[in-house]
């Protein structure tokens, strides 16, 4: 059997984090390596942790609160060596194949660094909803800006960890989504339709999903009418470029520039605006995605 090195981050996750550690060891068909994180809770959350330490179930270590991201990094670039690797959320709850379906569907894409994201049944005060209707539109311009799915869907190959790990990003961004751009650029992403994990929503989600359909509009109205200067798109396309300039290839490497001066060069502006490769699965999604860019604010 393939050997999975699960990496959790935990904070505070008294009141979940047993039964999503639970379900993580109850995966068939592979051989879990369960590693934690604490980032520095103040509730019995390291005691739930020793607890199954203790029983040699699962390994773990503290440190001085990061926030999820670096977090998240941090083990990402100390993790040990294996066949695969995934990232866990402390309060969701996955179904027992969830691991091994995730393996299979790697093993079809060719040889590479290679990523597979699942969908999501989003789980709040008893409702369930899929999250996808519609398989999302892959390319390698819309993932380089845009994340297919939360990282607890993620389970990727050594060859992709190694990437990451070897040129670790030098400005804190999202382990998820910085995982996704290296496999867009250098190997394949699977999205999986099927979803096995119940992805729980509650108040104190460190970042979370909507449910209702109310709930979905406003937080889409919200994000393309908000008005940002934080730069991420270009901060994260020059880090790219910076880490893995001497491997990237040509068509990668000019698909970089482009997002990294679309706001400074007119040419790259319009052929980011217009590519047919920068879009969603549906119209009204694309539209908004294009206004985007339009007023800068990727």
């Amino acid at each position: 059997m393939k050997t999975v090195c699960v990496l959790l981050s935990s904070y505070n996750g008294e009141l979940y984090i047993k039964e999503q550690i639970d379900s993580i060891l109850a995966q068939e068909g592979v051989n879990i390596n369960l590693i934690v994180r604490d980032d520095d809770s103040s509730d019995s959350t390291v005691n739930i942790l020793e607890e199954y330490s203790s029983k040699g179930l699962l390994s773990y270590y503290t440190g001085k609160n990061l926030g999820w991201k670096r977090s998240f990094m941090e083990m990402l670039i100390s993790a040990p060596s294996c066949d695969y690797y995934a990232f866990s959320d402390q309060d969701d709850h996955w179904l027992p194949n969830k691991l091994h379906n995730a393996i299979k569907c790697i093993e079809q894409l060719q040889n590479g660094p290679n990523l597979y994201i699942s969908n999501t049944i989003y789980w709040k005060d008893g409702k369930t909803r899929v999250t996808r209707k519609k398989k999302p539109f892959i390319s390698k311009e819309r993932c380089l800006i845009w994340s297919l799915g939360p990282g607890c869907t993620m389970v990727f190959n050594q060859q992709l960890k190694k990437l990451v790990q070897e040129a670790p990003p030098k400005i804190e961004t999202p382990h998820d989504k910085r995982v996704q751009q290296v496999a867009a650029l250098f190997g394949h992403i699977y999205f999986d339709m099927n979803p096995y994990i119940l992805y729980r929503q509650h108040d104190n989600n460190q970042l979370g999903a909507t449910v209702t359909f109310n709930e979905n509009f406003r937080r889409r109205f919200s994000y393309y009418c908000s008005f940002r200067k934080d730069d991420i798109i270009e901060k994260e396309m020059s880090d790219l470029i910076s880490c893995y300039d001497s491997s990237l290839l040509k068509d990668s490497k000019t698909i970089c520039e482009k997002l990294l001066s679309y706001k400074s060069n007119i040419k790259s502006y319009f052929s980011i605006l217009f590519s047919k490769r920068i879009r969603h699965e549906n119209i009204l999604s694309t539209l908004g995605f294009k206004l985007k860019i339009m007023f800068h604010q990727l």
